[in-house]
């Protein structure tokens, strides 16, 4: 039981990440027109916080109950344990950084829409402290850059999924989301190589067999790892290569009739839930409405 209160912080403690990674690799890399960007930065910036009060919390939840299962409410013990060992060290370095993205949003995040990239150093900074303080922390440098690259391209990938499922549906022209798509799609290729590639190796360090691979905890793990993977790559192909075609030919159509080829782009809404899509007849609500569901069902299942 303690080992699995221990995880189970540890993984909380992942989602804080994933969650504050996703308005910074979603605003400054897929979201190019600084108006969409001032219209995101409220809410980005929450999730930024909620996601940065996630990580502290957990980080320091999950080394106060490591100490307390060895030693009790030893606070002399605590202190030792962040300061001395590497795990204690590394859990202070992800809860710094979750300070870090919870009072930085709040003052800092780019108000006026200019490029959030600079905020990369955070998630890049977490990222770090994870992969230092895994399993492959003792196994060379070599193994904590691959965990590093792992756990960076999964916080980038799950992460802007979160935020693009939040995007305000109702106020994004149907120009910019399937440029969108098309964008996080190129995201989601990089992502999904860079962990193919560190997964395999991790794997090769650490499952001796197709016999561990049934067995052992980190075989199974990986399993479902693979087959949640698999399930995101078949969602994400029929966003790219079904839905977003049919947005974009309904956005060229719309600024074709209008004699204005940016008129898609600029007047045609997306539709949310029940509410009207402005510029938009009823009979081209059903491409809309059907993206941001599958994108919510990704993002559900990532």
């Amino acid at each position: 039981m303690t080992e699995l209160i221990a995880g189970l912080l540890r993984f909380v403690s992942l989602a804080g990440l994933v969650i504050l990674a996703g308005p910074v690799i979603f605003d400054g890399w897929v979201v190019t027109d600084p108006a969409w960007r001032r219209e995101l930065k409220d809410r980005s910036r929450r999730l930024m916080q909620v996601g940065g009060v996630i990580l502290l919390g957990a980080a320091l939840a999950e080394g106060l109950w490591t100490v307390w299962r060895v030693t009790g409410p030893d606070l002399g013990g605590m202190g030792r344990y962040f300061l001395l060992t590497r795990a204690g060290r590394g859990g202070l370095l992800r809860a710094a950084v979750g300070l870090l993205a919870a009072l930085g949003a709040g003052r800092g995040w780019p108000r006026g829409g200019p490029w959030p990239g600079p905020w990369s150093v955070v998630v890049l900074a977490g990222s770090l402290a994870f992969a230092w303080n895994s399993h492959a922390g003792v196994q060379g440098p070599l193994a904590v850059a691959g965990d590093f690259v792992h756990i960076t391209a999964a916080a980038l990938w799950v992460g802007g999924l979160w935020r693009f499922a939040l995007i305000p549906w109702n106020r994004v022209p149907v120009a910019d989301v399937a440029a969108a798509v098309r964008r996080f799609s190129t995201l989601g290729a990089l992502s999904v190589l860079s962990l193919s590639g560190t997964g395999v190796l991790a794997a090769y360090r650490n499952v001796y067999g197709a016999e561990a691979l049934a067995r052992s905890p980190y075989g199974q793990a990986l399993a479902v790892k693979l087959a949640v993977i698999g399930v995101l790559l078949g969602i994400a192909a029929v966003n790219r290569f079904v839905l977003s075609p049919v947005l974009e030919r309904l956005a060229g159509d719309a600024g074709s009739a209008s004699g204005d080829p940016g008129a898609g782009a600029a007047g045609e809404t997306v539709g949310d839930g029940g509410g009207e899509v402005t510029g938009m007849p009823p009979a081209s609500r059903g491409p809309v409405d059907a993206l941001r569901r599958w994108v919510r069902a990704e993002a559900a299942v990532g």
